[in-house]
């Protein structure tokens, strides 16, 4: 949900009510970025499992997740210039 709410408003799109392929193919068009793409579906996907196919995620599971949000967030954060501007 974090990632997902995130996204949807450093990009201007509806990522909490679109799927997860939709959303992949709305930031494919918005980043261009294949691997980071990737490592977003793959996470997603992986959740998509735990809320409605019921999958019981383990503690590897956490932290991967964790990471790869912590991954794109930093991979799409806006830079900010010399003068502290975004």
């Amino acid at each position: 949900y974090i990632t997902r709410e995130y996204l949807g408003k450093r990009y201007q799109i509806n990522a909490l009510e679109q799927t997860s392929s939709e959303l992949c193919t709305a930031l494919r068009y918005k980043l261009g970025q294949a691997g980071l793409i990737e490592d977003l579906q793959e996470e997603l996907n992986l959740v998509d499992l735990v809320k409605f196919a019921k999958e019981k995620p383990d503690s590897h599971f956490a932290k991967s997740a964790l990471d790869k949000a912590t991954a794109i967030v930093k991979a799409t954060a806006r830079k900010e210039d010399s003068d502290g501007q975004v």
